[in-house]
């Protein structure tokens, strides 16, 4: 009877695909994000300044800064929508005031009026090796205007469109990201493989040697693959974390959303380093289980030669006492 030992090497490499896919999959690897509170303390102090928070969601707030400049001769038309930037975490609106110049301008007080309007609506951003989200609900992104530079809420490290405004200013995320993609997608075909020869070789009928020993080289390459996406992952990281928010763009409060970014990392990316620890295991685990099999082959290949040896002595000692019977 077959013990269940005998297919520990199985369920251990199973487990580690689980955990490894579970890893590479979900999106809490990266939060993006500012410190609301400093912002909020920093802003209130400013004159011309606005908080605004809705009351239905709490996934954004949005800060909205009033520049007043020196009149044009001319009348108000109203606000109109001027330019819209994108660069994750925040999603900038700049409102300019259309006027129409007229020989006799209309004199108003202080002689100013609000010229350009900014909107920045301030939200939460998390991402893997695949894609980056960002956390709001699909009505938020209609109300906010962001729909226009985005269709999803989360956008495919392999698709061209749907990019931040961030990539203008940093070209190598393009390869960063695709790299750490494949070697995320390298990893888990790897490590599938390798976990599907070991079975073959476990549930053959003579252990298959050479099964064993491609399942451990297949562990390995899986956690160089992993080790890899993870280190290109931390490229990205830096890069985005010494870029200032919209670079060349003069936009109001840019010293005070750059003081407040926060970076850090989710359970998704504290388990892909346990995993890379795992693969390398399963290698090993893999490796003594192809040195057990040549042992044991070893060990019945010498059994049958001592058995034939046996046989023919045995054949011989029968034959002579035939012989010895006949004379």
């Amino acid at each position: 009877m077959v013990q269940i030992c005998d297919y520990s090497s199985l369920i251990f490499a199973g487990n580690i695909t689980v955990l490894l896919i579970l890893a590479l999959a979900t999106d809490y690897w990266e939060y993006r994000s500012f410190d609301k509170d400093k912002v909020i303390q920093e802003v209130s102090e400013m004159n011309d300044t606005f908080i605004l928070e809705p009351t239905d969601t709490k996934s954004y707030f949005q800060i909205r800064y009033i520049c007043s400049r020196k009149a044009d001769s001319g009348q108000r038309l109203g606000l109109t929508l001027s330019e819209s930037l994108y660069h994750p975490p925040i999603f900038v609106k700049i409102y300019r005031e259309s006027v129409n110049i007229t020989s006799d301008p209309p004199k108003t007080p202080g002689g100013s009026l609000p010229y350009v309007q900014y909107e920045m609506e301030i939200f939460l951003q998390y991402g893997n090796l695949f894609r980056d989200c960002d956390d709001l609900e699909s009505d938020v992104m209609f109300r906010i205007g962001l729909q226009k530079k985005r269709k999803n809420k989360c956008v495919y490290f392999h698709l061209t469109a749907d990019k931040s405004d961030v990539y203008r200013y940093a070209p190598a995320l393009h390869h960063l990201e695709g790299a750490a993609c494949a070697c995320a997608l390298l990893c888990i075909v790897a490590m599938v493989i390798g976990l599907l020869l070991g079975g073959y070789g476990l549930f053959s009928y003579n252990s298959c040697l050479k099964s064993f020993q491609m399942a451990s080289c297949l562990s390995l390459t899986a956690g160089y693959l992993l080790t890899l996406g993870i280190a290109l992952f931390h490229g990205k990281c830096s890069i985005l974390k010494k870029i200032e928010i919209l670079p060349g763009i003069d936009l109001p409060l840019k010293r005070v959303l750059n003081d407040s970014r926060i970076y850090s990392y989710g359970w998704s990316f504290s388990l892909a380093w346990i995993c890379v620890f795992f693969c390398y295991t399963s290698s090993y685990v893999w490796l003594c289980k192809s040195q057990g099999s040549r042992r044991i082959r070893i060990a019945a290949r010498n059994k049958r030669q001592t058995d034939q040896k046996n046989v023919g002595k045995r054949g011989y000692t029968q034959c002579l006492h035939k012989d010895t019977t006949a004379l």
